[in-house]
């Protein structure tokens, strides 16, 4: 289990704690309760190892995170994007603009 407080980064100056479970969970202060899964591609391998992609679920709405480098993670979609250290941290930035 990990807790994390973060900026929410929607310009409102706002944080969030969220907090991390090893079972696939988690629980943020404002979305409440979400799921979380890595998916690893074995097979696209880079300079820090392999392809790492996150999906994030949170409220019905799916978000997912790469990996860029040793340890920024790289969330978007058409309207937005974040970087965060943590890739469920980083969709909940983005969650946070969008939702």
């Amino acid at each position: 289990m990990e807790t994390i407080t973060y900026n929410r980064e929607n310009w409102s100056g706002e944080t969030s704690t969220v907090v991390i479970n090893n079972n696939g969970t988690f629980k943020d202060s404002v979305y409440g309760k979400g799921t979380w899964k890595l998916n690893r591609f074995e097979d696209l391998t880079g300079p820090t190892g392999p392809f790492e992609q996150f999906e994030v679920t949170v409220s019905g709405h799916r978000f997912t995170a790469f990996k860029l480098g040793d340890t920024e993670w790289f969330s978007g979609d058409e309207e937005m994007n974040r970087l965060g250290d943590n890739p469920i941290v980083a969709c909940l930035k983005v969650a946070s603009n969008l939702m």
